[in-house]
Order: C-alpha cells, then structure tokens, then sequence
C-alpha cells in the first residue's frame, strides 16, 4: 500500500468541540490535537470541528473549523460557549454519513440520534476514571461520571488510554470489552530552550499539572517538601498561582522555596533539562505524561505508583506510596543520587521514546477499522 492511501479509506473522521471551551491548555487537549496530527501525517480525513473555543493549543493546528472566543470571565461566558459547541456538534454530526466517525473530545451532553446503521460511527476517547474514584471530592454538579457512562454505553468504540483505565472501566461500568481498544498516548520530541535558573544555584525540583484537585495530592508534596534535610526547591508548572495556592505555601513557611511558572512546551522542557528531578504525586492517573516528558529530557522521576502511572514509566521511576513518608523518602533517594539516578539518565530517554503520537494514531485507525467493518 502506498504511503499516501487513506488507511480508512475515505471515511471522514470529525472531533468534536468539547473539551476546547472548557480546556486553554492540558492533557486532554493535547491527547486531541496530538492525535489529529498524528492522522492527518497518515493520510487519514482528519478535521476538529473547535467552534468558539479557548484553546490556545490549538494556535497553528491545520484543518481546525472554528475561531477563538473573548467572552472569558464575562457573566453567562459558560452558557454560551456550551450553547454554541452544541450547535457546531449537531451541524457537523448531520453533515456525517453513516460511514464516518464521530468522535466528542468529551463526554457530551447530547449524543447522536438513530440507530447504530443509520448515523455515524461514535468513538469515545475516556482519559481517567477520576471521576469514579474519587466522587465525594467532585463538585456536586459535576455531571461528567454520569455523561462518561452514557457515551460510554452509546459508543460503538470506547477508547482508553491505559489498561488501568480500561480495567477500572469495565469494572465500574461494565462496558463490554469487546469495543474498548487501548491506545498509549505519546511524547512530541522538544527541544529545550534554557531559562534563568529559578533559585540561582540551588537544586530544585518540578511540579506538573493541576493543583486544584485533591487527587494530584500537591500539598502532601508540600509537607514532604518541608520535611526533606537537604536544601532542594520546587518548581510549579501549570496555571498562575491561586490564593490558595500561595496561603498553602505560607502556611507551611516555604514561600522561599516554592516557585509558580508558565511558559512554551520549549521552556518547561528547559526547566525539566536542568532539574534535579520531576515529583508526580497523583493519587490517580489514566495516564500520566508528565514523567514521560521529564524522562525524555534526561530529567529524573519520583511518581506515585497508583493508577496508570507504573503502566506508563516501568522500572525507570523512583515510585513511591503517595504519602508524605513515601514522597519524602522518594525525593531523599533521588537527591543521593547513585546509581539508581544514573540509570534513570542513561536510559529515560529510549524509555520515552517508545511512546510515540504516530504508534497512538496507528492504533486508533485499527480501532476505527474494526467499527467500519
């Protein structure tokens, strides 16, 4: 077969606007976008249908419909962004035929209509089971769970991204196996661009992601922090800081050894080029990318081993329980360095590598086949 041949043949496959009003930047956004690229490089008929989004992830991203909503912070912003992502879902769903693929990049509110043969093929990607897991911590009108299982049991393909995601799903939902394909996510190779070091020559390490949300487990990172003898800081990459999370700080009298930082894919590899090492926490993770990212640039792991994360990093990691000793004790082996460091160096990076968007794509389409056919 030629490279050039649609590996599906002409069929149209069509992402929907979810997870673009409600995510500027983040790991579900960047599985779609990824993903998309990724099969557009395969020949595959490809387009994100973005309606008026926030995403700035997708700046660049060719054959997205769609252009970037200024109603941000402003009263009702919510409603209508969701209001048009609805109407951008059913216009682009009834453009489909029967033969396409429509696949939301988040558990929508309103599925397709018809019966099976008589509307397009439905894909749905489930990143996490977060929601079930940990549900007396979700805000109380969080419908996701509820949506998850709806899509999930409308869906003529159920995607997962973990076989700890996949596992947990059929367990708690009992989604029949036979529809549910597991594809790894991938690491873009970055090069890193170097930045002014954070706490001039003092070591410090490096915090990925979210920090709202109790199941990262950040401030137990905090008090391992605290509890660590040698003189190590931290890095904090992700959205700008909260009052909440300065008051966490203080209260814990780190505030000269906690830093909060932004910046391009480019910059935080920079900073994971430099660190001593990245901490990962997470009481779950359907995946888990950031350990993944840092071992690509040669950056040392302490990562929970809880949810997928020891699916995705192996033996490379230092994983550790998700507790304050635990992290502690962690952080103490990777800053004593040794040869269990080393190892970490010398092999993280063909570790990575193995994860690649073009094996994620390949693995869709052979999802995507067994539907058409």
């Amino acid at each position: 077969m030629s490279a050039s041949v649609d590996p599906l043949g002409g069929t149209r496959v069509r992402f929907g606007p979810e997870i673009f009003r409600i995510q500027a930047r983040g790991g579900a956004s960047r599985y779609v976008v990824e993903l998309h690229r990724a099969l557009l490089e395969a020949h595959v008929d490809s387009e994100i249908e973005a309606g008026w989004h926030t995403s700035a992830v997708l700046d660049g991203v060719p054959r997205v419909r769609g252009r970037a909503a200024t109603v941000g912070g402003l009263p009702g912003a919510n409603v209508l962004t969701r209001l048009v992502a609805e109407a951008v879902a059913a216009r682009s769903i009834g453009r489909l035929e029967q033969g396409d693929i429509w696949h939301p990049t988040y558990y929508p509110r309103r599925l397709p209509t018809g019966r099976a043969g008589e509307r397009p093929r439905l894909a749905i990607t489930v990143l996490d089971m977060i929601h079930e897991r940990f549900a007396p911590s979700m805000a109380p009108r969080d419908a996701s769970a509820a949506r998850k299982a709806a899509a999930c049991a409308a869906a003529d393909l159920v995607v997962c991204i973990s076989h700890d995601t996949a596992d947990d799903l059929q367990e708690r939902l009992g989604i029949d196996p036979a529809k549910i394909a597991v594809t790894h996510l991938g690491v873009a190779p970055v090069e890193p661009v170097s930045r002014r070091p954070p706490f001039g020559d003092r070591p410090y390490l490096v915090y990925i992601g979210d920090r709202r949300s109790s199941y990262k487990n950040w401030e137990t990172l905090l008090d391992a922090l605290r509890g660590i003898a040698g003189e190590v800081d931290l890095v904090c990459i992700g959205s700008p800081a909260s009052a909440h999370d300065r008051a966490a700080v203080h209260h814990r009298g780190l505030e000269d050894r906690v830093r909060f930082e932004g910046g391009s894919d480019a910059e935080v590899a920079g900073r994971l080029a430099a660190a001593t090492g990245l901490v990962y926490p997470s009481l779950s993770e359907g995946f888990g990318l950031p350990p993944l990212e840092a071992l690509a640039q040669g950056c040392p792991v302490v990562a929970s081993d809880a949810g997928a994360i020891p699916e995705v990093v192996g033996s490379i990691a230092i994983l550790v329980e998700p507790t304050v000793d635990g992290i502690g004790a962690g952080i103490e082996r990777l800053l004593a360095g040794g040869p269990e460091v080393e190892v970490q160096r010398a092999t993280g990076r063909a570790h990575a590598a193995g994860f690649t968007w073009s094996a994620t794509a390949a693995a869709t389409i052979e999802a995507y086949r067994r539907i058409l056919t």
